[in-house]
């Protein structure tokens, strides 16, 4: 029976994640504790199919499910709209976090009534995964300020602050590389 579980949200695909040490390392310290999921960049429907069809077809085809040690697991899920472009209606975000979480639970049967469940978020855009589950405690590792970085318009630096202070205020617990 596991007592921790920790659900981490990738904010770049598996396969170039610069952050798979830390996944590993992070399993390997739960090893008799807990379990890690880590939740790959899903698969979108929207715009997908219209963009890249053949990629979508042949990932709907390929194993979604990768059981990388005995308590590291890689899942991809499928979403109606690429989350990016769902952000901008509150009614596809909600249909998206509602897919999200049916097949987490579906494809893990988890009970998380036995185990405390930690979900963890690098990308403050990415905070509609956070508070999917009851009980959940979020974590946010803000790695960077994201609304500071060279290149943004200026509405894009303010809807990348928006999502900052947004994740900000709805994660229980926030590491910082600074002040």
């Amino acid at each position: 029976m596991c007592n921790l579980f920790l659900i981490v949200y990738c904010h770049i695909r598996w396969q170039s994640n610069y952050c798979k040490e830390f996944y590993y390392a992070l399993a390997k310290v739960m090893d008799n504790k807990g379990q890690v999921l880590c939740i790959d960049r899903p698969l979108a429907i929207l715009p997908d199919i219209i963009l890249r069809p053949r990629e979508l077809i042949r990932s709907l085809l390929e194993k979604r499910f990768i059981k990388v040690t005995p308590n590291l697991i890689i899942y991809k899920p499928i979403l109606f709209l690429h989350d990016q472009i769902a952000l901008s209606r509150k009614v596809l975000t909600g249909l998206n976090r509602w897919l999200l979480r049916r097949q987490i639970l579906k494809r893990f049967d988890i009970s998380f009534n036995d185990s405390k469940l930690f979900t963890y978020i690098i990308e403050p855009q990415q905070s509609d995964y956070m508070k999917i589950f009851d009980g959940e405690v979020s974590i946010y590792d803000c790695i960077a300020e994201w609304s500071s970085y060279p290149g943004l318009t200026e509405k894009e630096r303010e809807n990348r602050s928006f999502f900052e202070n947004r994740t900000v205020k709805m994660a229980d617990v926030i590491f910082t590389v600074s002040k």
